[in-house]
């Protein structure tokens, strides 16, 4: 069975919470929704430059960033 990754559920958690649909998200990373479902299964890397436009898309606090950031550089290894 597939499950989130760390990425997959921080950007899970905050689209929810901010009520936030995946279609609106897909459209704004200019991908699919099922691409979005498939990188926070960790069906699919996550792509370079995703950390920023996350970030600018929820506008993150700096905090959350760096949390992101780091979720993202502990996937890369």
């Amino acid at each position: 069975m597939d499950q989130l990754t760390p990425f997959g559920r921080m950007v899970r958690k905050i689209r929810i919470d901010r009520a936030i649909r995946l279609s609106e998200m897909a459209d704004h990373m200019r991908v699919t929704p099922a691409f979005i479902c498939s990188v926070e299964m960790g069906r699919v890397k996550i792509p370079e430059g995703w950390g920023k436009k996350i970030t600018d898309f929820f506008q993150l606090s700096p905090t959350s960033e760096k949390e992101l950031q780091e979720i993202i550089n502990q996937a890369r290894i």
